[in-house]
């Protein structure tokens, strides 16, 4: 075991020498240091067992850690040598600085740009809506009249053939301009206010409170080429309240669309077929149109 450290006369605490006269070496078993062979107080001199050299062999072959004690205090470490902490580097500062600076900036900016605009709104009227821009809607071409001539084909000019004023059945012929600059006419023959189905063999197959208006027209083609009816006519009933579509397909065995394609000076009969509520049956109007022709009316009583 080692021997307890003791006040060794002459010894320099600022320079931490060993005196010369040092006491014997320390306990067997101690392994002297390799540099410490010609270092006075080393292995071999006295005093090395009261104060021995920081990593030196101490009992049982352990080094001695501790080291030297004096004025640098336990372990031999100097106050000096400590490292201070580490506080906040230079630039994270600058970093920081720069960020609240940039933060004022953007508020600053905030502020001015509302107030800016609250003075504009209050110096100018709102502007009015921008409109949607596109492409202008195509234009549909103004349909050509339709003409109304009497059963000794004289036109007739004083507004026959209107809603108001109806043409009459058996007497006036309607008639356009086609696409093929021919003329296509068209004339009511008879009309049938109490029609029933033919299939129906006599049986009522229309509820109570309607009405089956079966007419039969006429149409006649002149002009170059072949026109079918069924692509120029469009058959109808009107009133004052509702719109009425031809149900002949189907029901009848000679609607218009059976009629094949006529060529000049041909003409062709075809009934249309009507389901009409009894209250509309007195201001019920049969309309007849073509592609690009106005409409004209027909008048069933």
């Amino acid at each position: 075991m080692a021997q307890q450290k003791g006040d060794s006369p002459g010894y320099d605490w600022e320079r931490g020498a060993l005196p010369s006269n040092a006491g014997p070496s320390g306990p067997a078993g101690a392994v002297d240091h390799p540099r410490m062979a010609d270092h006075p107080g080393t292995a071999g001199h006295p005093g090395t067992a009261e104060r021995p050299l920081p990593g030196a062999a101490g009992p049982y072959g352990i080094p001695d850690l501790r080291g030297s004690s004096g004025p640098t205090g336990a372990g031999g470490l100097d106050p000096q040598d400590e490292r201070p902490s580490r506080g906040i580097p230079p630039w994270a500062i600058v970093a920081i600085v720069a960020l609240q600076v940039v933060a004022l900036v953007g508020s600053v900016g905030l502020i001015v740009g509302g107030a800016l605009r609250l003075l504009d709104q209050d110096a100018e009227p709102a502007a009015a809506p921008a409109t949607r821009s596109g492409p202008p809607e195509e234009a549909v071409p103004d349909k050509s009249p339709g003409v109304v001539t009497d059963a000794q084909g004289e036109e007739l000019a004083d507004g026959t053939g209107g809603f108001d004023d109806p043409a009459v059945i058996g007497e006036h012929t309607l008639s356009w301009t086609t696409w093929t600059a021919g003329t296509i006419s068209v004339s009511a023959l008879d009309v049938d206010l109490d029609a029933s189905l033919p299939g129906a063999q006599g049986a009522d197959a229309v509820e109570d409170g309607y009405r089956l208006i079966e007419v039969t027209y006429q149409v006649l083609y002149e002009g170059p080429g072949q026109l079918a009816p069924v692509e120029e006519l469009w058959i109808s009933g009107e009133s004052h309240r509702a719109y009425y579509q031809d149900i002949a397909q189907g029901l009848l065995p000679d609607p218009m669309e059976e009629v094949r394609p006529l060529g000049d000076g041909q003409s062709a009969e075809f009934r249309s077929l009507l389901l009409v509520p009894d209250g509309e049956l007195d201001g019920l109007r049969l309309g007849v149109e073509t592609y690009n022709g106005e409409i004209l009316y027909f008048g069933p009583q």
